[in-house]
């Protein structure tokens, strides 16, 4: 969590931030996180994926624009989905 938040209070106009397995960042984490998705601009695109969609916070939810449900993908079906 202490580098995820370092990560936090370094985020630039523009940058994408990739978070793996959401669901599993702390609290105390997604509080800095959704302070910064509420700034006007947004500093940040954030990308995020979880094999636990049950287990996110509809707090997290509801500050996306788009979800994405892949389900479970083999290789060449990832494959062409990142070429699209």
């Amino acid at each position: 969590p202490k580098e995820l938040e370092e990560v936090l209070a370094s985020v630039g106009k523009g940058d994408v931030l990739f978070l793996d397995e959401v669901h599993a960042v702390p609290a105390s984490v997604m509080e800095q996180l959704y302070h910064l998705l509420e700034q006007r601009p947004c500093p940040l695109t954030l990308v995020a994926a979880t094999t636990y969609e049950d287990r996110l916070d509809p707090a997290l939810l509801s500050r996306f624009g788009l979800h994405v449900g892949l389900g479970h993908q083999g290789p060449s079906a990832l494959a062409t989905l990142i070429e699209a």
